[in-house]
This record gives C-alpha cells, sequence and structure tokens, in this order.
C-alpha cells in the first residue's frame, strides 16, 4: 500500500484560511479504508454535492480524536448531505491499518463507538497542505473549494456548522498551532503528549491536544 498522496503532486504550498484548494489537489484520488459507498480512493471533489467537508486529523493515541467521532456523527445527523468528514491519519503519527482496527474495535465494543466516515492512513499530503504542530486539528472546507475554518474539535457544533452553511464568515475560535514556539518540547522520534498546563489556553499549547514533535525539526 502506498502511502496516502504519494503521487499525483508535483509541488505542495501549505494553506491557510481563505485559500482556495487548488484543482490538482481537489482532484487527487487517495486511497481510503471505512468508506460507506465501499469506495477504495477517495478525493475532495467526491464531496462537491456537501456544502461543508471537514478534514478531522487524528490519531489511535490521541483520546480526543477518538472522543469527538460521536459529535460530527450528530452533526452528520443534523446537516445530512450539507455536510460531511473526512478523517485523515497523517503518516507521522506512526500508526497502520492493523493498529488503527484494533483500537477502533475496542472503542467499539467498549463504548459503543462505531466510526462511520471514511480515513486516510499514512498522508502525507494534507499533513503538508494544512501544517501542525498538535491534534485534534479540524479543516473546513466549502465546496467552492475555499478553506472556511481550521479549529480545534471544540468548535464543531451546530451553531458554527450552520454559520459556515449560510454563507458567513467564520467568527468562532480559530486554531494556530504556530503563533508561538513550545519551548519545552524535546527533539524526538516519538510523540509526545502535553497532558496538563495551569496557565491560559496559547495557541500551539493546549491541554486537551497531543504535541507533535518530530527528528530533525
Amino acid at each position: 500500500r502506498k502511502d496516502s498522496g504519494a503521487d499525483g503532486l508535483s509541488q505542495i504550498r501549505a494553506l491557510a484560511i481563505g485559500d482556495t484548494i487548488p484543482m490538482n489537489l481537489w482532484n487527487l484520488k487517495m486511497p481510503v479504508f471505512n468508506d460507506s459507498k465501499g469506495r477504495t480512493t477517495i478525493s475532495l471533489s467526491d464531496y462537491q454535492n456537501h456544502k461543508l467537508i471537514i478534514l478531522d486529523f487524528w490519531a489511535t493515541w490521541c483520546t480526543n480524536c477518538l472522543e469527538s467521532f460521536p459529535k460530527l456523527d450528530k452533526l452528520k445527523a443534523t446537516f445530512k448531505n450539507d455536510f460531511d468528514v473526512l478523517l485523515v491519519n497523517c503518516k507521522r503519527t506512526h500508526d497502520d491499518q492493523t493498529r488503527i482496527d484494533k483500537v477502533l474495535q475496542k472503542y467499539k465494543d467498549s463504548y459503543q463507538l462505531n466510526v462511520q466516515f471514511p480515513y486516510l492512513v499514512g498522508d502525507t499530503i494534507f499533513n503538508a497542505v494544512f501544517p501542525h504542530r498538535g491534534i485534534p486539528h479540524v479543516v473546513w472546507i466549502g465546496n467552492d473549494r475555499v478553506v472556511k475554518a481550521i479549529t480545534y474539535t471544540t468548535e464543531l457544533q451546530e451553531a458554527n456548522v450552520r454559520q459556515i452553511l449560510d454563507g458567513k464568515k467564520a467568527s468562532f475560535y480559530m486554531k494556530d498551532d504556530f503563533k508561538y514556539k513550545v519551548e519545552d518540547s524535546v527533539t524526538t522520534d516519538t510523540l509526545k503528549l502535553f497532558s496538563s498546563f495551569l496557565s491560559k489556553r496559547r495557541e500551539g499549547i493546549r491541554e486537551m491536544g497531543v504535541q507533535i514533535k518530530e527528528m530533525g525539526n
């Protein structure tokens, strides 16, 4: 199996809120798992008929990521075809399909958490296009290909979704992992969990998030 997004783009440029998804990325087919329609590849253009597309970056070791999935289920039930989700598991999480299957089965058995959305495994493209230090990391994209918002999962609320669907500019809290430098993160080839902070919330340092730090960064 190839990494998701390993082919199809010669150059990758990071995108921000207000930017438009390039057509080559919009149409790029990537290997997908858990698709309800039985597809083995998927592209953002497959969501063209949905007004809002959510890219939810997650990992099996991110409890807050997993606990947000029922919230996405409820939003899907509320907004139906106007709203859809693509879960993105990046290569740098060190997850693989075997581990993902095991963890999702555990959550299904123990907490009745049944993940209904398709997901990418080993992604490198979206990770580069939407750079981030920590997860959960949520990218909101309209079917006009414009990036509407980048947030934590806490902003996945009905009122916020309705705001975007109504064509309004997002007025809720935005996530910016690079506003502050995390001085106490260590250089390692593993992932460091920042479990708690007593200070006010600062971008890049969040008590509910998981900080990702890689060798050489």
